[in-house]
């Protein structure tokens, strides 16, 4: 049974036209149509309905039957060809959230390729509520999440705590260095559940029934939604030193401050035996990138 038979049978399966598979598989109709039929005939099903003068096929009850199995085949065949390259250059699946993906790690990631030129790294940007479930589920090798859970295959240690800092136009606020927060409307915020901490401390100066005026998931859409006169948002430090860099922009101190932001990462107790020592030089390079920026004592 050939791979490129499989994938005729698939890209057909998906398209319900030899035209279509042809054009994906970057193939003739002629040579779909004849790989096509060389499964059937090693099989001895037919799995497609051909109908003369319609471009459009359908499955059979057999083809039906075969394509869960054509899908684990080619998933096999995939797991397969990477298990010699796995063995040699193990591949780090990371998961975190936007902010830590785009501020706090964007110039670490920048230079993994020198950092660690015999390993490969997948990385996924995911909601944190989202992330013990990669780990704990083996999808995700480490994460980064600002909430402890319990879980009794993960080991979660701190990695950092930041401040949490507020950030208005540059002209809003006159020449103040801090901000109290009775001094804020709601009605006026962009708001970031930045952590369960953060909304706790939120609460507790704001009606929680008062809607902000923007609500984001997002930590990158930030600047783009603080362009009106008062409109105001907190934000961690990690962010808050990409934003200082827009001139239309200034950063000041909450005088009653939230509660910083801790920033932890997780793992599995259990990891695969040849990721071990690549996890472990990833996470002291991570250790040492923080602390020249700033970010660990």
């Amino acid at each position: 049974m050939k791979l490129c038979d499989i994938q005729a049978f698939l890209a057909v399966a998906e398209h319900l036209t030899i035209s279509k598979a042809a054009q994906e598989l970057f193939v003739s109709q002629s040579t779909a149509s004849h790989r096509i039929q060389n499964l059937e005939d090693e099989l001895g099903v037919a799995l497609i309905e051909r109908q003369k003068g319609r471009r459009r096929v359908a499955l059979t009850k057999n083809g039906f039957d075969f394509l869960p199995i054509a899908r684990q085949w080619t998933g096999l065949w995939k797991l397969t060809r990477e298990f010699g390259q796995l063995s040699q250059q193990p591949e780090i699946i990371i998961s975190a959230p936007d902010s830590v993906n785009a501020f706090l790690l964007r110039d670490f990631f920048k230079s993994a390729a020198a950092r660690f030129p015999d390993m490969r790294l997948r990385v996924s940007t995911l909601p944190s509520s989202e992330i013990y479930a990669a780990v704990h589920a083996g999808t995700a090798d480490i994460g980064f999440v600002f909430s402890q859970r319990s879980y009794q295959d993960i080991i979660c240690r701190p990695l950092f705590s930041e401040k949490i800092r507020f950030i208005c136009q540059t002209e809003d606020f006159g020449q103040l260095s801090s901000v109290h927060p009775s001094e804020l409307d709601t009605q006026n915020e962009i708001f970031l559940p930045w952590s369960d901490e953060y909304q706790n401390w939120h609460d507790t100066w704001w009606d929680p029934e008062l809607l902000p005026r923007i609500s984001i998931d997002n930590a990158t859409l930030l600047m783009s939604c603080l362009s009106a006169p008062r409109i105001w948002a907190a934000c961690p430090e990690t962010v808050a030193r990409f934003v200082s860099s827009d001139s239309g922009l200034k950063i000041l101190d909450f005088s009653v401050p939230p509660p910083s932001r801790t920033c932890n990462v997780i793992q599995s107790r259990t990891q695969q035996a040849n990721k071990g020592p690549a996890i472990e030089r990833f996470l002291l390079n991570l250790d040492d990138y923080l602390q020249a920026a700033g970010f660990r004592p």
